[in-house]
């Protein structure tokens, strides 16, 4: 196997937008609400260039095995909604918070993201494996136990993250297992496979539409801290 870089590969770079507004509420309650959005682009990838070509099987650059080539030709997208708050009860008492709702698509997750189908990246653009819709974090410092004991529990929640689901065969000849399957239309098709996530065909026809990349999402995830001092 072959590995190079593209002619015309770039550094990806980001243009993002911020805009935010913070209010001094009651009680001490200091509330914040921002939005970020982002957009990256000549974001990398790679791609087998000498992959067979789809109906001929015919190699572009012969019979040289397989050229993985990193490119700069994929696209981010991001947008957040982020709010924070904090309180101080006096000196005793204090919590904060976070709170992020996220939406990230791409139709790359980094250099070493290679596409379905090495001729077509029109599938690819989808779920960024960093699209964890909601993540929420609360904290908090409490000091009036008694022998100066300090208290300062600390949580975190977060939504799934996304994955990518594969059919685990490489029906295409370019020695990679990135083939995806297509949601089932004909649940009796022999190869039909069931799972939570649908009901997909393994063995799409040519020009069948396959599922987005990062289709599936993994559990929800929560953690509880507290650490203790004197």
């Amino acid at each position: 196997t072959i590995r190079q870089t593209a002619d015309d590969l770039q550094s990806p770079y980001t243009i993002e937008t911020a805009f935010s507004v913070e209010r001094q509420l009651p009680r001490n309650v200091t509330l914040s609400v921002s939005y970020i959005g982002a957009r990256t682009l000549h974001v990398l990838r790679s791609r087998n260039i000498n992959a067979p070509a789809p109906g001929t099987g015919a190699r572009p650059f012969g019979n040289v095995g397989n050229i993985f080539q990193y490119e700069s030709s994929g696209v981010f997208n991001q947008n957040q909604l982020i709010v924070n708050f904090n309180n101080r009860l006096g000196r005793r008492f204090s919590l904060f918070g976070n709170y992020v709702l996220n939406f990230a698509k791409g139709d790359t997750d980094g250099a070493n993201t290679f596409p379905a189908n090495q001729y077509d990246l029109s599938s690819e653009y989808g779920r960024s494996a960093i699209d964890v819709r909601h993540r929420f974090t609360l904290g908090g410092a409490i000091n009036a136990l008694p022998w100066g004991v300090r208290l300062n529990p600390f949580l975190i929640v977060t939504t799934g993250r996304p994955f990518n689901i594969t059919t685990g065969r490489d029906t295409n000849g370019d020695a990679l297992f990135t083939e995806r399957p297509a949601l089932a239309t004909d649940f009796g098709k022999p190869g039909v496979v069931a799972t939570p996530f649908g009901v997909f065909d393994p063995n799409p026809l040519p020009g069948e539409p396959i599922i987005p990349r990062n289709f599936g999402s993994g559990p929800s995830f929560f953690t509880i801290n507290l650490r203790i001092s004197r």
